[in-house]
């Protein structure tokens, strides 16, 4: 593969041999590559093995698995509409945040890093913790010292070392930045490799997915990494031929942190508060205008739910038996808010992380 990363801010160019996490111009990098070929997926059930073909370089690496597979999709019946939900809680780590951090971690091991920082409100800290762990490559984890989680211990618990640092989420992202000054910054947000992990979530739903003309696909929006796989991977699926169109994408932010709504809305950020939903609580998303762009390219949009909507919400997952995090709640609280024109369109979209990792929240 002819495999490079370019920076989004002014065009320079890097190989993908010499691990680095930005510019030197501070821009931010993408991940530009071909598929190895355009044909179907392998049989392996392991996200890395059976996407080879459409994912960098994975044919070269070592790919430790954890009992790794294809997420299973069903229905649901919420509220008189039919649901089609992919269960994400089965990763090893509980959130669908272990398709990135496998990726990266295996790109990591294989071109020699032995020690990186991260900064997370807890997800995405817990699963590198966890594949680090698994590739013996020793790991710190920033993370606002307030928001005591589950989560944190879990990161512990993995051998991390964790640093609980008193400020906001975005303050301690900006300590982490500071961190790896000296060492490698394994960010789920600045790494492209992390969001070429993810793009496999668009795979499977591009494989699942009866008719994707007639799908939304609703995702909760934070820091973006959720959104940009998926709208990358289904952008590079069409781009290549494999699928014929892309469904249509709807992102969901919190009232109370809304920084993407805003920005598809070319309005001026607000003063915002703070969100039960841990998952989505960035107030300044490093790539906001890469989320807007995409979902402006495929007719997606955004929508806004209250805090009360995500607890009601919640609750009525759990009284279903599906034991979720808060995040996962928020794009059911969005359904009856869609646009008239996709009301009668099929559903589809994730439970992205256990309850159990926000349990001091039920």
């Amino acid at each position: 593969m002819n495999e490079r990363y370019i920076c989004s801010q002014c065009g320079n160019v890097f190989s993908i041999e010499i691990p680095v996490w930005r510019c030197t111009c501070n821009g931010l990098l993408t991940l530009d590559y071909q598929p190895q070929s355009s044909h179907s997926y392998t049989s392996s059930v392991h996200p890395l093995t059976r996407y080879r073909d459409w994912l960098p370089s994975t044919q070269h690496w070592k790919i430790l698995s954890m009992g790794e597979s294809v997420t299973p999709m069903f229905p649901l019946n919420y509220k008189g509409k039919e649901i089609w939900v992919k269960n994400e809680m089965m990763f090893p780590s509980s959130s669908y945040k272990d398709r990135g951090s496998m990726l990266l971690m295996a790109y990591l091991h294989h071109y020699g890093v032995k020690t990186f920082v991260e900064d997370s409100s807890g997800n995405a800290g817990a699963s590198l913790a966890a594949y680090a762990a698994r590739y013996n490559i020793h790991a710190e984890i920033y993370a606002p010292k307030q928001s005591f989680s589950p989560k944190l211990n879990q990161i512990q618990a993995y051998g991390a070392v964790l640093h609980a640092i008193e400020g906001t989420r975005d303050e301690v992202a900006q300590i982490a930045l500071e961190a790896a000054s000296d060492t490698f910054y394994a960010s789920h947000v600045y790494q492209p490799f992390f969001n070429a992990g993810i793009q496999t979530l668009a795979y499977e739903w591009a494989e699942q997915i009866t008719d994707l003309s007639q799908a939304i696909i609703l995702l909760p929006a934070g820091n973006g990494s959720l959104l940009n796989g998926v709208l990358q991977g289904f952008s590079f699926l069409h781009k290549h031929g494999m699928i014929n169109c892309i469904p249509k994408i709807i992102a969901v932010q919190s009232e109370n942190v809304s920084p993407l709504f805003h920005a598809f809305r070319e309005e001026k950020p607000q003063a915002y508060s703070s969100t039960i939903a841990e998952g989505i609580a960035s107030k300044s998303p490093a790539r906001v205008q890469e989320m807007v762009s995409g979902l402006r390219e495929i007719g997606g949009y955004v929508l806004t739910v209250s805090e009360e909507e995500i607890i009601n919400h919640a609750r009525q997952l759990w009284q279903m038996g599906f034991f979720v995090e808060h995040t996962s709640a928020v794009p059911f609280a969005a359904i009856h808010k869609l646009h008239e024109e996709d009301v009668s369109k099929k559903i589809y979209t994730l439970f992205s992380s256990s309850g159990l990792k926000a349990i001091h929240k039920v």
